[in-house]
């Protein structure tokens, strides 16, 4: 397997958003590619919501963001169809072509138990949020990765724990210059 890591070259991909349109990367851009679970995952689904909060940010940073989900592409289109002004690209990945790219692997069931523990911490950070029910269409293991690249080169790498552990979001942003 390949594993992709700070310093390294980004490995390149050609990869179909939910829209429909082609993504590859380009040399004279930055990106934040953020491998999630499944569409179901209220965990991944916080953690876009957290994204989606620094949308403004990104966007004056030049930093495009890319989510990938190991769900099919009809999960992807009925989730968004609660949100239909989603400020970034997702890409279904069920197969998990770009996560095996970038060494995006998954766990056991013992990694599920200080997931639990830390959502039942953090409950407040779900009391104004509706969850996207979908199932489990996905990995359930399978851990969350963030890669932060700016021309071509990882700058920044946060691979999981477990489940529902997440990058600081403003350190990750911070890598950009």
């Amino acid at each position: 397997m390949i594993t992709a890591g700070i310093g390294s070259v980004a490995p390149n991909f050609t990869a179909e958003d939910v829209k429909g349109q082609k993504i590859t990367l380009q040399a004279d851009k930055k990106y934040i590619l953020a491998f999630h679970r499944y569409m179901g995952c209220i965990w991944c689904q916080t953690d876009i919501m957290r994204l989606i909060k620094l949308k403004d940010e990104l966007k004056s940073k030049g930093i495009e963001t890319i989510i990938f989900v190991n769900s099919p592409k009809h999960s992807v289109e009925d989730y968004l169809k609660h949100y239909p002004d989603f400020p970034f690209k997702i890409v279904p990945d069920p197969d998990k072509k770009i996560y095996k790219l970038y060494g995006v692997e998954s766990g056991n069931f013992l990694d599920m138990i200080p997931a639990t523990i830390n959502t039942i911490k953090n409950i407040t950070v779900f009391k104004d949020y509706k969850f996207v029910k979908d199932g489990i269409k996905g990995d359930r293991y399978l851990r969350p990765a963030f890669f932060g690249i700016d021309n071509m080169k990882i700058i920044y790498e946060f691979r999981a724990k477990n489940p529902a552990d997440y990058p600081d979001l403003q350190k990750m942003i911070e890598n950009f210059k």
